[in-house]
C-alpha cells in the first residue's frame, strides 16, 4: 500500500486527511489529524471575496443556489403577501447579526412552541422567568374562578398546555 506523508513543511507523520487546495478546485492536500485541523482553521472559503460577493453568496445559499424567480415576479397578488414577504424573508443586509441568529433558531423552533410563544405573547428566545410572568398574567385574567365566560376554560387550559410546552422546550434560554 502507497501512503503519504503529511503535507505540511518538516513533518513526518502520516498525512491520511485531506484538505482543498483552494475552493475552486478538486485537487487536495494530505495531512496528519493535528496538521490537518491548523490547515482547515485557517482556511478561509471567502478569501478575496468583497463584503457585497460574500452577501450575494449567503442570498443565494438560501435556494441552494439554483435560480428562482423572485416573489415580485408575479405582480398579480403580490400586494396580498407583501407583509408576509417582508417579515419572514428578509435579507441579511436588513438584519442585525443578533436577529439573524434569533431568525433562524426560530425557524427551527417546532411548530408547536412557535404557537405557545405566540399564545403566551413572548418572542424568541424566552426564558423561564419570562415564561412564567407571562403564564401568570394570562391564568389571572383566563383562569375560570375569574373569569365566567364560556371560552375562559378553553383558554385557561391552551394557555396552560403553552406553559408546560415551553418550560420543557430545550430552547430555553438559561437567563
Amino acid at each position: 500500500m502507497n501512503t503519504q506523508l503529511c503535507a505540511w513543511e518538516n513533518c513526518q507523520s502520516e498525512g491520511i486527511h485531506k484538505a482543498p487546495k483552494s475552493r475552486d478546485t478538486t485537487e487536495y492536500l494530505w495531512f496528519c489529524l493535528h496538521h490537518v485541523r491548523t490547515y482547515n482553521a485557517s482556511w478561509d472559503y471567502f478569501s478575496g471575496w468583497s463584503a457585497e460577493a460574500i452577501q450575494q453568496f449567503q442570498i443565494d445559499a438560501l435556494t441552494g443556489h439554483r435560480p428562482h424567480t423572485p416573489y415580485t415576479a408575479s405582480k398579480a397578488h403580490y400586494w396580498q403577501y407583501e407583509p408576509f414577504i417582508r417579515q419572514h424573508h428578509q435579507t441579511p443586509t436588513t438584519l442585525s447579526a443578533k436577529e439573524t441568529a434569533t431568525a433562524l433558531a426560530m425557524q427551527r423552533l417546532p411548530v408547536a412552541e412557535q404557537q405557545a410563544l405566540e399564545l403566551l405573547q413572548l418572542s424568541f428566545p424566552f426564558t423561564k422567568e419570562q415564561t412564567r410572568a407571562a403564564f401568570k398574567t394570562l391564568a389571572k385574567k383566563y383562569h375560570p374562578d375569574v373569569n365566567p365566560t364560556a371560552n375562559a376554560h378553553q383558554t385557561f387550559q391552551k394557555i396552560t398546555h403553552a406553559y408546560h410546552l415551553l418550560m420543557e422546550s430545550v430552547y430555553l434560554t438559561a437567563t
